[in-house]
């Protein structure tokens, strides 16, 4: 994750990158904290299963605050799986963009307060040559 995009990875390929402009919101469940998703913007949606999502959902919170001087939306929801709140390629393809209700909007953890915010969590983790390297790396491994 940058300042300005987060890059999905799987194995050494780039997967998908997303800028945080084209960012919705962030629904979690308050059922299973390990799942939440991050919707954007006529795109697939970003799922995360994970043990501890608190840092990303923070970061996401913060990086999107810095972009639009207004808070993300955050929803929770009572499901045991958000796959009901998730847009899919195939809800894109259909002009279809799903988000919970704004009923299901957490107002409480929705807000982010700079004081909050802890200096030590990188917002950065890679720089944007390590990026630009990364990607190039990529395009030729595509084009073999």
């Amino acid at each position: 994750m940058t300042d300005f995009q987060i890059y999905l990875i799987k194995g050494a390929n780039l997967a998908r990158k997303i800028q945080f402009s084209r960012l919705r919101g962030i629904t979690y469940s308050k059922t299973n904290p390990r799942e939440m998703i991050i919707h954007v913007k006529n795109e697939e949606d970003i799922y995360f299963q994970d043990e501890d999502l608190g840092e990303i959902e923070e970061v996401v919170k913060y990086v999107y605050f810095k972009h639009h001087s207004l808070n993300i939306p955050v929803f929770g929801v009572q499901e045991n799986s958000l796959e009901i709140f998730m847009t899919t390629n195939d809800d894109v393809k259909y002009g279809i963009n799903i988000l919970p209700n704004d009923h299901f909007q957490d107002f409480d953890r929705d807000k982010y307060i700079e004081a909050d915010w802890d200096e030590s969590k990188s917002v950065t983790d890679i720089d944007d040559a390590s990026v630009a390297d990364f990607e190039g790396q990529n395009d030729a491994d595509e084009a073999d």
